[in-house]
């Protein structure tokens, strides 16, 4: 995947809970599929950045590093990220 693309998150649903059951709320957010689907394919990995401002206008970026997994792939181990079941 070429860097520099810009993909805005939908306003809903956005989800806080313990998605990765480690204790720590986590924020879901989620992306219009078409505009993903143009500028990655299953198994890419690469560095993504998110930025933004919560409410109050304090601004936060952070910065992970993910790969693209086919529909239907599920965790092994739903608290270990890196466990895909194909």
């Amino acid at each position: 995947m070429s860097s520099g693309y810009e993909i805005f998150v939908a306003t809903t649903p956005a989800e806080i809970g313990d998605h990765d059951n480690d204790g720590v709320p986590d924020l879901m957010i989620k992306f219009g599929r078409a505009a993903v689907q143009d500028i990655v394919s299953v198994d890419d990995s690469f560095s993504l950045t998110l930025t933004g401002s919560l409410f109050d206008g304090t601004p936060f970026e952070a910065t992970d590093r993910i790969r693209v997994i086919s529909e239907g792939k599920a965790h092994v181990n739903q608290g270990d990220s890196s466990s895909i079941q194909y």
